[in-house]
């Protein structure tokens, strides 16, 4: 996980809470949303992009072994998910 590499003293998203970060972004999204007429926005979470990012990532490097220490997984099997 990211924060593991963080100082103690450092917060991951600034000063915004994760609470804040997350109304804003969800915010944002509806936002977009009905600007682009696209209900289909509103389905992107969190969790999307870290989908996103860990098949990105095997597609780019083909090494799952180090998918899986970037998304922080323990367990190979979490990882085989992304692929």
């Amino acid at each position: 996980m990211l924060w593991r590499h963080l100082p103690q003293t450092q917060k991951i998203f600034g000063l915004y809470s994760l609470n804040g970060f997350a109304a804003s972004y969800y915010k944002q999204r509806k936002k977009i949303a009905l600007k682009l007429q696209n209900p289909r926005i509103q389905q992107i979470t969190f969790h999307t992009f870290r989908h996103w990012k860990g098949r990105t990532e095997y597609r780019r490097t083909k090494d799952i072994l180090y998918v899986m220490r970037l998304l922080g997984h323990r367990n190979i099997k979490n990882t085989l998910i992304y692929t």
